[in-house]
């Protein structure tokens, strides 16, 4: 749900609310639970990671459009799903949005921001939503991702990142809560 260039964001994202679905349920049978939950949600809504993606996807009984223009600067390209604001890649995006978040990394974040094609990455857009929303749910899976088993050079787990994205916002002053499935 992005605005037009100089237009104001939507009500619900300026100063409302913002669930970010990110992971499947670790107990399959809790997936029809988790996507009621996010489609449930009030306000905006986010779902990161591409199997968590197909999850809702399933539920609502539709196919996944992938936006193949928005993969840019390393970061894969976003998704629609109707009723869903953001579909995006998980542990990629994750890690560039809490890379944005950083207190010491403004002048990333405004080149992120201001440059036409990475505006319109997942990563970009998923922190404009945090940025904007003044409370927070975090919907976390936590099932375990068997491409993601072998760790990576400096990569972190989807649970240290989770994490990681709480205590930031919480020092930004959101109202962030994390409801794990």
């Amino acid at each position: 749900m992005s605005s037009p260039e100089g237009a104001a964001p939507p009500p619900d994202v300026m100063g409302g609310q913002l669930v970010c679905m990110i992971g499947p349920p670790s107990d399959p049978a809790r997936d029809a639970e988790a996507v009621r939950t996010l489609l449930a949600f009030p306000g905006t809504k986010a779902v990161c990671g591409g199997t968590t993606a197909a999850l809702v996807a399933r539920g609502l009984e539709v196919e996944i459009r992938v936006r193949l223009d928005t993969g840019v600067q390393g970061l894969p390209p976003v998704g629609e799903l109707p009723g869903i604001d953001l579909v995006c890649e998980g542990i990629i995006t994750l890690s560039r949005v809490l890379e944005l978040l950083s207190a010491d990394n403004h002048e990333t974040a405004a080149e992120m921001t201001d440059d036409t094609a990475a505006r319109e990455s997942g990563a970009a857009h998923l922190y404009r939503l945090l940025c904007r929303a003044e409370t927070i749910k975090i919907l976390f899976g936590q099932a375990e991702n068997p491409n993601h088993q072998a760790p990576r050079a400096g990569a972190m787990s989807k649970r240290a990142l989770v994490e990681e994205l709480y205590r930031r916002l919480l020092e930004r002053g959101k109202n962030v809560t994390i409801e794990i499935f």
